[in-house]
This record gives C-alpha cells, sequence and structure tokens, in this order.
C-alpha cells in the first residue's frame, strides 16, 4: 500500500501552476534553466514509462474506474467562436504533440506507451439549458478513461442560450498542469492562425534526464538531499478537529479568501527593499503559520516544481512534474526578514538540485511509513503569478473554476495573483481532519502574519483595513433551487441572508418563469439534477381562470413522475391567495391543498398550506394587485419575507440534524425567579414560559429526550413540577434530572454517559451568559443557546427556532423518552454486578430478527440515516430505496427489535444482505447504541451465519468502511473477526469467515465493546454557527424586520466601507436601528450642484434658440414638479434604502432592478395615487424626468437621461422576456 501512498504523492501536483512556472523560478530564485545540447530524436517506436508514469499505471490497475488521475480544464469562450475552426486547430494541435496521441500497451514485458499516427479528436457539441451546465461539467470531468486506447485526451462545448462552455480533459500519465496551460494557450494561437514551433518532445527529454541520472552530478545531488533530509521527522502535529483515521483518506473540501491589492502591494515594496522574492515572502509566512499550529521548528513542506529543465521542453505536453520537499528548520515561530532569507535561501538550494525526484527523496529520508500519514510531506505550498490573458475575436478567455472532493495532502494552500492585483488564497484541505470553521482560522492567521510582516515596514499601520481586507470567496455555495408559477425573485435576497447566517452552504437558484411542470418532468432540469433539491412555490389562485382541474391534475401527475424517477423534492409551499377571492374559489384551493398533503405524505417531503405560513398579526397587508399587474409579482416584500423565512426553515431543519437531546436550565429558563427563594407558589410562569415548554414538549414527543440541568436544590425544582398547575411540562416527560451545584458542564458530561449519546447531540438553553460560556468552554461540542430576557425576544425564540423544529418519524420516536428511562434504570442495576454476563442473564433480553415488511420501512430510513456509531457501511436510504431492496429477489432485509425485562427497546437493528455466488456479503449492519453490549450485535451475526447455512452458502463477508464515527462498530468486528483485509478503497475492509464460523459467534467476547462509553466526536455534517444563529434568532417570525435588514445590507453592499453593523453582539439583532437606519449612496458636497454637466457641444448657443425650445414645451408648475420628486423621492428611498438621492441619477445605477421597479410603481399608486405604465417607468428612470412626465411635461427624455432610458428599456425587456418564457 505504500506504493499506492506514493503514487497519489506524484499526482499532478502541478496542475495549478500556470505556463510561466519556468519564468517565475528564474525571477524570483534566480536559478538557470539549462540550453539544449542533445540532439532531438523524433520517432514512433514505444516508449518505456517513467518511474513517475508507473505509478500512476499501477494506480489505473488498481482502481480502473476511478477519475482520481483526470486533468480537466473549464474555460468560457465568446459566443461567436468558429467551431468549425476550433476543432481544426484540436486536431493540429493533438498531430504536433505526440502525448496527446499516446496510449499504453500492457503486452509488452513492461507496459509501454505508443504513439498512434493519424490521430484525431471530435469535437462534441451538446446544447444545454444554463441550470444544467455545471452537471454537465461535473459529469465529463469525471468520465473515466481507458489507457489501453488512444487518445487520452477529449474536449467538448457545452452550448447554451448565453454562453459557450470548453471543457478539456486529459490522462495525468500523458500530461501535467502545466501541459494545460500549454494545450489553451497552443490551441488558441492556432485558431488565431499563428504558427507553433516545438523543439523537442517528451521522449527525447527522457532520455536526456535519463542520462543526467548517471553522470557526477545527479551523485551530488543525491548527497545533497540524503544531507538534507538527514533526521527529518516526516509527521506533523497540526490541531485537528476530527481524530485521524486509521487509514488516509483523500476526502477534501476547499475554502477561498482574497487579500486586497493595497496589502499585497504593500508586502511586494516590503520584500523588493530587502531584495526578498514574493515566492520567499509568502512561503516563509505559510511556515510561521505551520510553525505556530504544530509547535515545531523544524518540518517539510512541499512545493510543486515544473520539473522542466530544458528551454526547449517548455512549450511541450507530458507528465514532466515534481513536488520538492523543502525542510526548513527556524529559530522562531515569527515571520520575519531573517526568515523570509531563510526560506529564500533554501529554496535556491533545493531547486540547483532538482535532478532528484520526490519518489527518491522520500527513499532517502526514509521516514516512519504510517498508513494514516502522507510520507515526508503533509503540508504543500504553491505561489502562482498571473497568467497572461488569452482571446479569441479580442475577447478574453475565462477559466473557470472546478470544485473538487478530493485532497492529496492535509493542507494544500495556494496563493495566486489576480486581475485586481490583490492575491487569491485557496485551501484545499482534507475534511476528514479539518472543519471548514478552523480552516477559515488558519487563513485569518496566515493574513495576520502578512499584516506584521507589512507592519515592520510601515509601523504606523494601524489596524487591518489600514493596510488592506482579506475577502471571503463562496465557491462553497451550492444551489437550492426555487420554481414558482409567479414571479418569485423577491424571495431570494432574503432567504440567500437567512441560509447564509445559520450557516448553510446553500444559496437560492429560481428557475424560469412559470416553468412548474417543466421543471418536474425535464430529466436535465434544475430541479431535477439538483443534489440539494428545491421548493415548489405555488399560488394556486393564478390556475382558478385557466381549467383548474386539469392543471391541477397535470401538477400532481407531475410530481408524481418526478418523485417516482428520484427527484428530490424538499417542499410544496402554497401561497395566500386575494384577499377578494370568493368563497367557493377558496374551497377549491383548500380541496387542491388536501391532495398535495397527501402526496407529500405518500413521497416524503414538506407541504405548507398558506393558512400556516403567516398570521394576521405578523402580515397585515401581504397582497399588491398593483404588482400582480405590472410583473405578476402579487406580494408585497413583508410576505415575500414570510414565504423566505417558511422555505429557509424547511431546508434548515433537512441540513442539520436534530439534537438528540435537549438539556434546560430552570430558573428564568422555565419560569420566572429563583424557585429555591421564593418556592413554588410564587414564581411566575408567563406566556413565553409556556409557549417554550410547548415547544419542548412538542420535541419530546419527536423523539428528543429532555433533561434538565439546574444549579438549585431537587426539592425546591420537585415542588415546582408536582405543585406549580401552570406548568406544562412534566415530571413525565423528563429522561433525567441533574439538580445540584455542581458545573453545568460536568452534569451534561455525565448525561452524556448515562444515555451513551455523544455531546454533539446535546443542546443546552439557560438565560445566564456565564453558564452558556462554562458550558461553551468546557463542552464544546454542545450546542448552546442563550435564552433571552425580554418578553418579544422570549416568545419569538420559542415560536420561531428552527433548532426546535422537530417531528416524529416512527414510532421508536414517541417512545425514545419511556426507553431511556428504563435504560437508565438497566445501568443502574448494572453497576451492582461485578460479573457483566451475570447481569446480561438477569436482564432477559429477547432478540427478535424479522423480515422487514412495508410498515417498518420509515423506521429502517431513519436508522440508516441518524445510526453513525454502530453502522459498518453508513450506506444511507430513503424509503423508496427500501422499497427497490423489498424488491430485489438477491437482496434479503431484517429489522431487530429488542426487550427486555424493563420493557422494549423498540426496533433498534438493521441487516441488509446481498447474495453474490456462494457468498452472503452484509453490506448493511447497523445497531443502535442503546443496545450496545447486551449481546445484540453477537446474536445479530448469528443470525447471518444461520441465513447463509440455509441459503446453502459457504461463506460470509462482512464490508466496514472507517468513518469519524463508527469506532465502536470498527473495534467490535475487529473483536470477533481478527484484521481483515483491505480492497478497493484504503477506507474500506473486508472480513470472510464461513458461514458456520458465524453462525456459532460467542455472545460474550471479552473487549467486544459492549461497555464502550460513547465518546463524542464532532459532527462531520453541517454544523450550526451558534452564535450567528442566536443573532438571526431575534428575526425569525417578524418579516417586516428582515425586510428592513434586507434592504441595510443592500445599501452597505452599495458603499465602499459598510456603515451599518445590524449585528449586535448581544442575544438578538439591533433590529430597530436596521429599520431606522439609511445609508448614504450619493454623497452631496455642499458646493456640489446636482445639474449635470452639458459639454460645449450639447449646450445651445443662441438666444433665439433657447426662446424657441421655451415656447414649444408646455408650461410646467416648478412647485408642483418639486412636490411630485419629493414623492417620487420618498419611494425611491423607502425601495432603495438610500436616505439622499441625485434625482438626476438613474434608477439602475442604484441598484434598482425591475423586480424593485414594480414595486415603485406599486408604491407611487398606494401612497400617491400616482398611476403609471411600467413603460413609463422604464423610460424616465430618473425622479427629474419621471417627476416631469407626471406633470404634463415635455414626456421626453433628455440627452442624459437617454442613456439610462436605453438601460431602462433593457430591463424592461429583460422583464417581458422573464414573463412570456415557455420551454418548447
Amino acid at each position: 500500500m505504500n506504493q499506492v501512498v506514493d503514487t497519489r504523492l506524484v499526482k499532478d501536483l502541478e496542475k495549478i501552476l500556470s505556463e510561466n512556472q519556468h519564468k517565475l523560478y528564474q525571477k524570483l530564485i534566480g536559478r538557470k534553466v539549462q540550453s539544449s545540447s542533445t540532439p532531438v530524436v523524433f520517432n514512433n517506436e514505444p516508449m518505456e514509462l517513467t518511474d513517475d508514469q508507473k505509478r500512476l499505471w499501477l494506480v489505473t490497475q488498481i482502481n480502473s474506474d476511478s477519475h482520481m488521475l483526470n486533468l480537466a480544464s473549464v474555460y468560457r469562450l465568446p459566443l461567436d467562436t468558429d467551431i468549425d475552426k476550433l476543432q481544426t486547430a484540436c486536431n493540429h494541435l493533438i498531430g504536433l504533440q505526440d502525448q496527446l496521441r499516446c496510449y499504453v500497451d500492457a503486452t509488452y514485458s513492461t507496459p509501454k506507451l505508443i504513439v498512434a499516427n493519424d490521430l484525431s479528436v471530435k469535437l462534441e457539441v451538446i446544447d444545454v439549458q444554463s441550470n444544467t451546465l455545471d452537471y454537465h461539467i461535473l459529469e465529463e470531468t469525471n468520465r473515466t478513461f481507458d489507457i489501453s486506447c488512444a487518445p487520452l485526451i477529449r474536449c467538448l462545448l457545452l452550448r447554451t442560450s448565453d454562453s459557450l462552455t470548453f471543457i478539456v480533459v486529459m490522462h495525468h500519465l500523458i500530461a501535467d498542469g502545466i501541459s494545460q496551460e500549454i494545450f489553451i494557450d497552443q490551441l488558441v494561437k492556432i485558431y488565431n492562425d499563428q504558427k507553433i514551433q516545438l523543439s523537442n518532445n517528451f521522449s527525447s527529454y527522457q532520455l536526456w534526464l535519463k542520462k543526467q541520472k548517471s553522470n557526477s552530478e545527479y551523485q551530488n545531488q543525491l548527497a545533497f538531499w540524503r544531507n538534507k533530509m538527514e533526521g527529518v521527522s516526516g509527521k506533523l502535529n497540526l490541531p485537528l478537529d476530527y481524530p485521524r483515521p486509521d487509514v488516509l483518506t483523500f476526502r477534501g473540501k476547499s475554502l477561498s479568501r482574497k487579500v486586497s491589492p493595497k496589502l499585497y502591494s504593500t508586502l511586494k515594496k516590503y520584500l523588493a527593499k530587502h531584495n526578498l522574492s514574493e515566492f520567499s515572502g509568502l512561503l516563509a509566512t505559510y511556515a510561521s503559520m505551520i510553525s505556530q499550529l504544530s509547535n515545531q521548528q523544524d518540518f517539510v513542506v512541499g512545493v510543486p516544481s515544473a520539473s522542466r529543465l530544458r528551454h526547449d521542453v517548455s512549450n511541450v505536453i507530458g507528465f514532466f512534474a515534481n513536488t520538492m520537499a523543502v525542510r526548513l528548520k527556524m529559530e522562531k515561530h515569527e515571520a520575519d526578514q531573517d526568515l523570509i532569507s531563510h526560506v529564500q535561501q533554501t529554496l535556491d538550494e533545493c531547486f540547483d538540485n532538482s535532478l532528484v525526484n520526490f519518489a527518491d527523496v522520500i527513499q532517502l529520508a526514509n521516514p516512519e511509513r504510517v498508513s494514516n500519514y502522507t510520507p515526508l510531506v503533509q503540508v504543500m505550498f504553491s505561489y502562482l503569478p498571473q497568467n497572461e490573458p488569452k482571446y479569441i475575436h479580442d475577447t478574453k478567455i475565462q477559466r473557470l473554476p472546478i470544485t473538487s472532493d478530493s485532497a492529496e495532502f492535509d493542507l494544500f494552500w495556494i496563493v495566486q495573483e489576480n486581475d485586481d492585483d490583490g492575491l487569491d488564497i485557496q485551501v484545499q484541505f482534507n475534511s476528514d481532519l479539518f472543519s471548514i470553521e478552523s480552516v477559515d482560522n488558519f487563513i485569518n492567521l496566515y493574513t495576520d502574519i502578512l499584516q506584521k510582516l507589512v507592519r515592520m515596514e510601515s509601523p504606523a499601520a494601524d489596524g487591518r483595513e489600514d493596510i488592506g481586507k482579506v475577502e471571503e470567496v463562496n465557491d462553497t455555495v451550492s444551489p437550492l433551487h426555487l420554481t414558482s408559477n409567479f414571479t418569485v425573485e423577491p424571495i431570494k435576497p432574503v432567504l440567500d441572508f437567512l441560509l447564509e447566517q445559520t450557516g448553510c452552504r446553500e444559496r437560492a437558484v429560481v428557475s424560469d418563469y412559470d416553468q412548474v411542470i417543466q421543471e418536474l418532468l425535464m430529466p436535465a432540469s434544475g430541479l431535477r439534477q439538483s443534489q440539494n433539491g428545491g421548493f415548489i412555490v405555488l399560488n394556486l389562485e393564478k390556475w382558478l381562470s385557466d381549467d383548474f382541474d386539469n392543471r391541477v391534475s397535470d401538477f400532481l401527475s407531475a410530481v408524481t413522475t418526478a418523485c417516482d424517477s428520484g427527484c428530490r423534492l424538499n417542499g410544496i409551499i402554497s401561497t395566500r391567495p386575494s384577499p377578494k377571492l370568493m368563497y367557493g374559489e377558496v374551497e377549491k384551493i383548500l380541496d387542491t391543498e388536501k391532495e398535495l398533503h397527501k402526496l407529500a405524505n405518500e413521497y416524503s417531503f414538506s407541504f405548507i398550506s398558506f393558512n400556516s405560513i403567516d398570521t394576521s398579526e405578523r402580515v397585515i397587508n401581504y397582497y399588491d394587485e398593483i404588482s400582480r399587474e405590472a410583473g405578476d409579482i402579487p406580494y408585497t416584500p413583508e410576505y415575500f419575507a414570510a414565504l423566505a423565512e417558511t422555505i429557509g426553515g424547511l431546508h434548515f431543519t433537512q441540513v442539520f440534524k436534530p439534537y438528540k437531546v435537549i438539556v434546560l436550565d430552570c430558573d428564568n429558563t422555565l419560569w420566572a425567579g429563583a424557585c429555591g427563594d421564593l418556592g413554588a407558589n410564587d414564581i411566575v410562569i408567563d406566556e413565553a414560559h409556556l409557549k417554550l415548554q410547548e415547544k419542548i414538549i412538542q420535541c419530546q414527543e419527536a423523539g428528543a429526550l429532555v433533561c434538565l440541568a439546574s444549579k438549585n436544590t431537587p426539592e425546591s425544582v420537585e415542588d415546582v413540577f408536582s405543585s406549580s398547575k401552570r406548568m406544562l411540562l412534566k415530571n413525565g416527560h423528563i429522561v433525567a434530572k441533574k439538580v445540584n451545584w455542581e458545573a453545568k458542564s460536568t452534569n451534561i458530561k455525565t448525561l452524556a454517559e448515562e444515555l451513551n449519546l455523544g455531546l454533539d447531540s446535546f443542546l443546552f438553553i439557560d438565560d445566564n451568559p456565564v453558564e452558556i460560556s462554562e458550558v461553551s468552554m468546557n463542552c464544546p461540542d454542545v450546542t448552546c443557546l442563550l435564552y433571552p430576557e425580554k418578553l418579544d425576544d422570549r416568545r419569538r425564540f420559542a415560536t420561531n427556532n428552527w433548532l426546535l423544529n422537530m417531528a416524529a418519524t416512527s414510532t421508536e420516536d414517541v417512545e425514545r423518552t419511556r426507553m431511556y428511562r428504563e435504560n437508565i434504570r438497566r445501568n443502574e442495576e448494572a453497576s451492582q454486578f461485578t460479573n457483566f454476563e451475570e447481569f446480561i442473564k438477569k436482564l432477559e433480553v429477547n432478540v427478535d430478527i424479522r423480515p422487514l415488511t412495508k410498515d417498518s420501512i420509515s423506521r429502517a430510513s431513519q436508522m440508516s440515516f441518524r445510526t453513525n456509531q454502530f453502522n459498518a457501511t453508513t450506506i444511507r436510504r430513503d424509503e423508496s430505496e427500501f422499497d427497490e431492496v423489498l424488491n430485489n429477489s438477491n437482496q434479503s432485509c431484517f429489522i431487530v427489535s429488542v426487550c427486555d425485562k424493563y420493557g422494549s427497546y423498540g426496533d433498534v437493528g438493521l441487516i441488509v444482505l446481498n447474495i453474490e455466488g456462494d457468498s452472503v456479503i452484509v453490506e448493511s449492519f447497523i445497531m443502535s447504541c442503546r443496545v450496545l453490549g447486551r449481546t445484540v450485535e453477537n446474536q445479530m451475526i448469528r443470525f447471518v451465519g444461520e441465513f447463509a447455512k440455509t441459503n446453502n452458502k459457504s461463506r460470509v463477508i462482512f464490508n466496514i468502511e472507517h468513518t469519524v464515527k463508527n469506532e465502536p462498530i470498527r473495534k467490535f468486528y475487529s473483536t470477533v473477526f481478527g484484521s481483515g483485509k483491505n480492497y478497493d478503497s484504503l477506507d474500506i475492509k473486508r472480513y470472510e469467515v464461513s458461514s458456520g464460523t458465524a453462525a456459532i459467534v460467542p455472545l460474550f467476547i471479552e473487549e467486544s465493546g459492549g461497555k464502550e462509553i460513547k465518546k463524542s466526536t464532532p459532527s462531520v455534517g453541517a454544523k450550526i454557527n451558534v452564535e450567528q444563529y442566536q443573532k438571526v434568532l431575534s428575526v425569525l417570525g417578524s418579516p417586516k424586520k428582515l425586510v428592513n435588514i434586507h434592504k441595510s445590507i443592500e445599501a452597505n453592499h452599495q458603499e465602499s466601507e459598510p456603515k451599518i453593523d445590524f449585528i449586535r453582539n448581544e442575544s438578538s439583532l439591533a433590529i430597530d436601528h436596521a429599520k431606522t437606519s439609511k445609508v448614504d449612496i450619493v454623497k452631496i458636497e455642499d458646493n456640489t450642484s446636482l445639474t449635470p454637466k452639458v459639454s460645449e457641444s450639447e449646450s445651445i448657443h443662441s438666444q433665439e434658440e433657447r426662446e424657441l425650445l421655451e415656447r414649444s414645451q408646455p408650461f410646467v408648475d416648478s412647485d408642483l414638479v418639486n412636490a411630485i420628486e419629493d414623492k417620487i423621492e420618498a419611494v425611491w428611498q423607502d425601495v432603495l434604502s438610500i436616505s439622499r438621492i441625485d434625482r438626476q441619477r438613474n434608477f439602475f445605477d442604484l441598484g434598482g432592478t425591475s423586480i424593485l421597479m414594480v414595486q415603485v410603481n406599486s408604491q407611487l399608486k398606494q401612497r400617491y395615487d400616482i398611476s403609471l405604465t411600467m413603460v413609463d417607468l422604464f423610460k424616465f428612470p430618473t425622479i427629474s424626468g419621471l417627476a416631469e412626465k407626471i406633470c404634463g411635461g415635455s414626456a421626453q427624455p433628455n440627452k442624459t437621461e437617454k442613456v439610462s432610458s436605453s438601460r431602462g428599456s433593457k430591463q424592461r425587456q429583460l422583464l417581458k422576456r422573464s414573463l412570456k418564457r415557455k420551454v418548447r
């Protein structure tokens, strides 16, 4: 397996390097690339694979279906690109670069590269929809190659109505990262009729390189690396969020930030002053960060190397890339001039000895080989200069980013100059080791070190913003599709705000107007293709005037078809009809909602009736007839905000798993006052306390375990529960109480042990910030929410708290409190026994294993998704997938229920078996930790063995996949079966035993994991940002406040520096401030005229011309115009959230959109009874021009306004097209 690990390391570490890399090394380090001295030999003889190519070939033999070795590039080309000419250029380039015509022939004694003659590649063109573009890119870049067939390159064009996307995929055997840049550069040059001349080829260069390794210089370089790596440890002790897996994994994510041009410019000045390179300065900053994180001062950083040691291969495509192992010995952790000088000298030495490849350096270093560490190098750094732009038809080609779900190293730090003269920082990291939050902190540390370096040059600089700022690049965002039969765009900004603030990675993507049926039925639609699913927002009233019954029937049929085809439909939201609707029409809508509710239950998606979205108390004026007529926007911004909150809450509960345990404080949380001082009769239980208790009871009925953690005397608390008539929460709702004077974190840890649940499944609610801080510090995995002090905030905390939105999905949910209370009694009895076997026998455990039926499918699906610690393969199945299992003759599924003398545990286990040949393969082996150590797991294995014997199968194969959380079942398997063996993946083990052996597994096995207490491990899924969530919580349930916050944010985004901090570091948002504060978008000095300057050529020169013009204009009362301008400005201020507006400025230049223009039209009519057409508003998009139009003036836009009007016309046409667009 070490070979495989090494192969991963020689995978294309150069894929992020540009074609300027060799120039960069000369510029920054001073190395000279050697000139050619060997004649070039062009032939088509079979070529020996290089050592690095052999390692890649080995990977393809181990896993031929993997796309790991694909090198993909994606470009946005001009729409007018001549596709035939591009096809010709591709084939010309493939004929020129022999590596692009290669394939591997394994029939020789050793595999060889063969160059095919007269080979061409067909440039396929596929017409796709914009909302499916990402799906097609992912599909093409992940499609594997057959390396025994040429070519090992393919090209594809994806064409939409407004874009042309060019995809190039090469196999790593024939190319590296610089080859990707060479390919696009030469392709564009050939397309633009420029000639390409090669001076060498890959095979000749490799022959030259092989000769170099036989001379004395190579021996000297080997000696250098042997000396350089002497005594190196080869392991970094980075602070991990999750335990390092037993076997190395390559699952990854990425995070990006931008460093401002100001900061980078200041840094370059500092480095230039001391004759230091940018590369060295940025690498030294990285080394300082790694040193501080690991508390180590001697370690190795990997640096990608182009490894093109001669000028004549600078434009040749092939696998040249290498990794330079840069060992840094630091005297201190901090970055300063001395460290940068040390880094620059070390880089110079390493690149001067670059004949030795990385694999040989590893052998010379001979580090300790550990299966869960990459050998020698765990962190990488790359610095890239800005790429030279490439053009087709004078249009710049844009390279598009490609998301990756893999990471070859623990951390790969990529710093690249961008078009803004700043820096882009991209961090690729192993997501089995680090959370996104931690990597974000790493980036902050890195930029802080940069700031300190700059301050050495500019001591007066005070604060990050004085030098430059670091901005987030949200490259981890994924789409959440919204589809509707009316204009639903106003939902998006508020929904995106809620998703961002509550830690969701998704952002709303709105489908084309009125395309609900098409989105449901078209396989390539955004809704059907979305991995995150989507929501349908439905205005049933709209169909009343158009054959309502048939429209509804078509919609229900389309939903059924989509769900049967695997579409992930998250929910359907029915919106409130017009208040003027007749009773009989409302009845039709309500009847349709009943049908939708049935469909939602059948296919397990959410359905929200219009009656449950808002109340008259929250949104009084929800309907807008004027905007409905103008743009099919039937609702006010407040109602759209209520819809956004509804969708956000549904999505939130689907992304964040519900907490299993809710721990409550008592005094001033469940009631007001200290019960120990006041007594049960004098405490206050107001409306907000009752609402919280109601919500907690709903959570308990949905399966949450409710516990108490209170600093009090047990008698005082018990007196409240037993004697207070206003208490809704009763002792029967509570599974455990910790009422004492110990630290609450200690009590919570005790509860975790008693319930055998991880701390990351706990939610703690307390009114005291000190208690919240204490628990947060000592139990960082526990989610802690501060219960607010004000009555309105407390009401909102209970009624609109997304974390408390739970629903029972199985009988076990309802019975969970009883089961856990019984389990506590079992544990208490167990403590009285010294012999574990004797205790189990006394429990009288009865295990019932029976075939899965449709009645139990819901519970089976729930176990597959919720069970992590005792889940062998973590295969998740929804209810429809379990239906498929039941209908598959080669699969068998069994559900396990358990009871003992104290009562029933319910359904606690699941087994899915596949029959293949003479074997029974255990595909899923799942058990609740509530029965861990009760011999249930042993009896389940026995059952599998008996099943195999009954079906005349000789062996049983137990598969187990290593995950962050399933240590208990891994330990159990290894205790029962031994070591097992790896297969297919480094993360999966296979245990093969005879059916007879499985059938007689002992019930009591020493160290079987039965007494294992569940350890808390951080969640590997979405993790809530508690601080942000606590702030947002105070506006949930208040659409008007949400609208005001969004307007404030939008106003801030138009400023170079935000001026409204609408989120205060308190338990709630400063909503009133956000409502009343405005941001000046247009800054007007006292001596600044608002009249636009008129050029000399535009002025009217003669008095006669001016008089003639004035006589041709109708008389307009200037006072009336000013009054109308005031009214228009007031509406604009409200819609755009701008306090002062230049009345000559264009609406769209101030941040206006077509949707906002519709709101302007509605507000003018409702507030001032000013009736206009949408054409008028778009034609006169300035306040002064529109006021003159209203007052009966010239009604002709002036020259300054014509430019504005043309933009408004374009916006109007876009709005009209969006309303009329249909899929044919």
